[in-house]
C-alpha cells in the first residue's frame, strides 16, 4: 500500500536536485576545523580530551587530522564536550557527509530524534541509490516516518503504510513497532500502547549490541513513562523511567518529554513542583522547535486553574479536549459534563487525569457506584 501526501511530491522534486550531489566523506572539513579551533581556544589536549569521552587519543587524532571516519557514537561525544552549542549544526553537516552504511543508519535517526526532518529526508534520498540491504530498509522505513512528521500523512496512514514494509532486519523491525505504539498512544488509546510496550521492553534487550538501541530505547521509555503514569498510575515507576531517560540524555526532545511525564506526575503532590518541571520541558521543547509547545502549557495552566479554582468563566470549549469538557462542566455547574469527561478518560484508559473530574464527581454523587461501575466497564 503506497500513501503519498499531497505536499510529498513538491517536496521530493526540491530533494532529486539533492541526491546527486555527490558529497564525499572526504569534505568534513568545517566540523574538524571547527573542533580544532575550539581545541586550541580552550587549551585541550588529546589527552585530556580522550579521558573526558572515555576514546584513545589515536581515534580522536585520527579523525580531526585526515578524512578517515570514526563511529559516529565518538563524534558525537566530540562535539558534546567540545563545542554543545553547535551540536546540531556541526552534526547536521556532518550527517549529509557520511557515506559508510552503519554511520548512515545512526546519522539517519539522530536528525530524526532532534527534529532535524528536513536533514534526515536528504539523508534518505541521497541514500536510495545505495545498495547496502540494511540502507535500502532504512530509507524505506524512515521515509514513512518522515512522511508523518513533516505531515504528508496522517498517523492513520502511517500505521497503515508500514503494515506493508517487507523489513528483515531486526533493528528496524523495532522501529516499526515504535511507530506502533505511536500511533496508539497519539489516538489516546492507553491499553493497546500498554500491550505495545510490553512487547518492545522484550524486543528492546534483543538488540542491545547495536548502534541504534539507545536510541531506540530512549524512543520506547518516553512513552512507557507515561503509560505508568496515566494507565497504570504508577507515579515513582514513572519517575523512575524518566531519570532514565535523562541520564541517557540522548536528546533535547527525549529530555523535553521526561520532564513532562515528570511535571504531571506532581499534578497532586505540588503544583510547585510541577511548574518547576513543566518550566523545564517547555524549555527542552523549545530548543528543537516542538509545534506542540503551547498545547503543552496550555495543559499545565489548565490543571494550575483547575487546581487553584480559578477557572475562566470566558472560556471556548475544544470538545476533543477532555479537561476542556471537565472545565465547561463546572462552569455550567453541569455534572453531566463532568461525568462525560470522566467517562472519556476512562474509555481511553487515562485512570491518571480522570482523577480530575472523579474528585468532582465524588462531591456530587452520594454514592462512588456509578463511578465505579464506569471503570469496571473499562
Amino acid at each position: 500500500m503506497k500513501i503519498l501526501g499531497k505536499n510529498r511530491c513538491k517536496y521530493e522534486t526540491k530533494m532529486v536536485l539533492l541526491v546527486h550531489t555527490n558529497i564525499s566523506e572526504g569534505d568534513l572539513g568545517m566540523i574538524r576545523q571547527q573542533l580544532l579551533n575550539t581545541m586550541e581556544v580552550k587549551g585541550y589536549t588529546y589527552n585530556h580530551i580522550s579521558k573526558q569521552i572515555n576514546c584513545s587519543e589515536g581515534i580522536i587524532h585520527k579523525f580531526l587530522t585526515s578524512n578517515e571516519s570514526i563511529r559516529f557514537d565518538i563524534v558525537l561525544s566530540l562535539v558534546k564536550f567540545l563545542d554543545p552549542e553547535k551540536e546540531i549544526e556541526l552534526l547536521r553537516e556532518y550527517c549529509q557527509s557520511i557515506t559508510k552504511p552503519s554511520h548512515i543508519l545512526v546519522a539517519l535517526e539522530y536528525m530524526a530524534i532532534n527534529h532535524q526532518f528536513d536533514s534526515a529526508r536528504e539523508i534518505v534520498e541521497r541514500s536510495k541509490s545505495f545498495k547496502n540491504q540494511d540502507v535500502k530498509e532504512a530509507t524505506e522505513v524512515y521515509s514513512v516516518f518522515l512522511d508523518w512528521k513533516q505531515g504528508f500523512i496522517s498517523a492513520l496512514d502511517m500505521y497503515l503504510a508500514i503494515e506493508d514494509l517487507k523489513i528483515n532486519k531486526s533493528e528496524f523491525k523495532v522501529f516499526l513497532k515504535i511507530m506502533e505504539m505511536y500511533y496508539f498512544y497519539i489516538e489516546k488509546n492507553f491499553r493497546a500502547t500498554d500491550s505495545i510496550c510490553l512487547l518492545l521492553s522484550k524486543k528492546i534487550n534483543e538488540i542491545e549490541g547495536s548502534n541504534l538501541f539507545q536510541y531506540y530505547k530512549a524512543r520506547f521509555l518516553q512513552i512507557k513513562s507515561h503509560v505508568e503514569l496515566r494507565y497504570k498510575m504508577d507515579i515513582e515507576k514513572s519517575r523512575e523511567i524518566c531519570s532514565e531517560i535523562i541520564s541517557l540524555n540522548i536528546s533535547n526532545s527525549f529530555l523535553g518529554f521526561a520532564y513532562n511525564s515528570i511535571a504531571l506526575s506532581y499534578m497532586d503532590e505540588s503544583l510547585e513542583k510541577m511548574n518547576l518541571y513543566k518550566n523545564k520541558a517547555i524549555e527542552y521543547f523549545k530548543i528543537v522547535g516542538e509545534q506542540n509547545v503551547k498545547g503543552i502549557a496550555s495543559r499545565f495552566d489548565k490543571i494550575n486553574a483547575i487546581k487553584k479554582n480559578k477557572i475562566n468563566q470566558i472560556f471556548i470549549c475544544d470538545e476533543k479536549d477532555y479537561l476542556d469538557v471537565y472545565i465547561n462542566g463546572i462552569i455550567k455547574g453541569d455534572k453531566e459534563r463532568i461525568l462525560e469527561s470522566f467517562t472519556r478518560f476512562v474509555n481511553d484508559g487515562d485512570y491518571f487525569l480522570a482523577k480530575i473530574p472523579e474528585q468532582k464527581l465524588i462531591e456530587h454523587y452520594s454514592s462512588n457506584r456509578l463511578i465505579e461501575a464506569i471503570k469496571k466497564a473499562n
